[in-house]
């Protein structure tokens, strides 16, 4: 069982009732389509109709008793713009016909032609207004998906010499009025970066030499200054029977963002890469250091208290008068004072590889610990601020922030030439903020941001592996200020 067929709704502005029944009849028995029509005698009756209700077609005569001629089509224009409208009138008019279908009409029909010109002309008009619907409707679409992906795209005619750009070109190349004199490509020509022209320019001659499908990346300079990246890539390429190219198209996005991140990616590999270099060189200096200290100090009291036990151990089964005596005596003290002497060096040892007091008093009692030792250390005075009633945080974090402390006050006495440094560590908000100040000589921005700052860089890793951030803030001769952020652990 078949379905109903179609139906398309029109709107017939006519006043002539014998005209009306001739056209209602012609399409009322129209095969394959049901018409569902409705009659109106006067312009703004029409008008009144299309503002509240819709229709697919609109038949107009041009002879109303309210509006003649033109004036009819022109004011249903300016109430539905996009509304496909057929002229239907006695008037046969050349010139009148062509203003009318340059000013937008469908079709322009003389009343009485013929049987089925009606019918043919309304289904044309229909299927070409829908057609043209769907083809503004993709490139509304397409249009929106270039912006959206901040493409463009660009069409070739070279047999023509005429170049079609999409309107999100023009926002690419920072033009915001697609309408001034200069028409592409020489607008877009005018902003190409004074370096990259020639390339430009070499480019497209090769692809019309050779239809080399090659891409290309080149700078432009835009009106307000600002300097962008662009990649053109060729979609498309056809070519006559004898091989000649006559059109190309393709498109132009914008890679500024996407060089950017490339480049930054790349420095921080390059800064990655130097970092671990730098830290294998640490460990190394720290374990010869280790190791001196061990041999140097601690080797050389051993020895001292080998040989006074061996001087005991030779002189104790002799008779003991009273200058034995003493003399034992004194060796026993003396090793006792290199026995003293050794286990301060391991103590030092042990504090420097891992302080005791941050794992028996925690971090707060362990960063005044710090900064005490810094100042009777260096000279600089140093003070420190640790809250008082607050939890401090887990093992992990507090190591962490205690060496990042350490760093800093390496770096202060390395580069600061300061006579004062305050450090200050709080609890905001669920997370840790610790700040380290100095009133010394400052920091450049590029030297913060020199890949070879590996102490920076190295700050910056521990406080990333807690989701936290290192900031540097300085200015030569107002001082440098390190601060860290890093949020706590949620409790469970």
């Amino acid at each position: 069982m078949s379905g109903s067929p179609p139906s398309v709704r029109i709107l017939l502005v006519e006043d002539n009732a014998t005209d009306a029944l001739i056209a209602c009849d012609e399409l009322t028995h129209a095969a394959g389509v049901r018409f569902d029509i409705h009659r109106v005698v006067r312009l703004e009756e029409a008008v009144a109709y299309l503002q509240t209700l819709s229709v697919d077609l609109v038949l107009l005569d041009l002879s109303l008793p309210d509006s003649e001629g033109l004036a009819s089509f022109h004011r249903l224009r300016t109430v539905v713009p996009m509304l496909p409208v057929v002229v239907f009138t006695h008037r046969s008019d050349e010139e009148l016909a062509l203003s009318a279908v340059y000013a937008g009409a469908q079709d322009y029909l003389i009343k009485g032609q013929g049987h089925g010109q009606l019918t043919r002309s309304v289904r044309h008009a229909i299927e070409r207004s829908r057609s043209e619907i769907a083809l503004r409707r993709s490139a509304a679409a397409l249009a929106a998906a270039q912006k959206l992906a901040n493409i463009g795209s660009w069409s070739w005619d070279i047999d023509a010499g005429t170049v079609e750009w999409s309107e999100h070109l023009y926002t690419i190349f920072g033009l915001t009025d697609n309408s001034q004199s200069m028409p592409p490509p020489g607008r877009f020509d005018a902003l190409i970066h004074p370096g990259d022209h020639a390339a430009v320019v070499g480019w497209r001659r090769r692809l019309i030499a050779t239809g080399a499908i090659e891409p290309i990346e080149f700078r432009i300079v835009r009106s307000d200054g600002s300097e962008r990246i662009l990649r053109s890539e060729v979609g498309e390429l056809l070519r006559h029977a004898d091989g000649r190219i006559h059109s190309i198209s393709g498109i132009v996005c914008d890679v500024t963002q996407n060089r950017a991140s490339e480049r930054q990616l790349q420095d921080s590999h390059d800064r990655l890469r130097a970092l671990s270099a730098r830290l294998q060189t640490v460990r190394e200096e720290q374990n010869l250091r280790i190791a001196r200290e061990i041999h140097d100090v601690m080797a050389q009291e051993l020895t001292l208290l080998k040989i006074d036990l061996v001087w005991v151990s030779r002189n104790i089964t002799a008779p003991v008068d009273e200058t034995l005596r003493r003399k034992v005596a004194r060796r026993i003290d003396d090793a006792t004072v290199q026995v003293d002497c050794a286990i301060t060096s391991v103590q030092k040892i042990a504090t420097e590889l891992r302080p005791v007091v941050l794992d028996s008093l925690g971090l707060f009692a362990a960063v005044e610990w710090q900064v005490e030792e810094f100042g009777a250390r260096t000279g600089i005075v140093a003070r420190a601020q640790v809250p008082v009633d607050e939890t401090p945080p887990d093992r992990d974090r507090a190591i962490a922030v205690f060496r990042i402390l350490q760093e800093s006050l390496t770096n202060v006495v390395r580069h600061a030439q300061c006579s004062k440094v305050d450090v200050d560590l709080k609890m905001d908000e669920g997370s840790l903020i610790m700040t380290v100040a100095d009133d010394g000589v400052g920091i450049s921005p590029d030297q913060s941001a020199s890949a070879h700052s590996f102490g920076l860089a190295g700050m910056g890793e521990r406080a990333l592996a807690f989701g936290g951030t290192v900031s540097l803030d300085g200015a030569p001769g107002l001082g440098t200020t390190v601060t860290l952020s890093m949020p706590l652990e949620v409790s469970r």
